[in-house]
């Protein structure tokens, strides 16, 4: 494959775990930011399309 579709197709990728983050924390209700980094780790971590497993 040529380097521009590789490099097109890792920062789609890129752009879709950030929009992914993003939603998640807008999603949450907590008051301290620390508690949104939290709540949001542990919500993707624990979420269907989870790597960690």
């Amino acid at each position: 494959m040529a380097p521009t579709l590789i490099a097109t197709i890792v920062t789609v990728c890129v752009l879709f775990v950030i929009a992914i983050v993003l939603i998640e924390a807008g999603l949450q209700t907590e008051a301290r930011p620390r508690d949104i980094v939290a709540k949001t780790l542990f919500s993707l971590g624990s979420g269907p399309i989870n790597l960690l497993n």
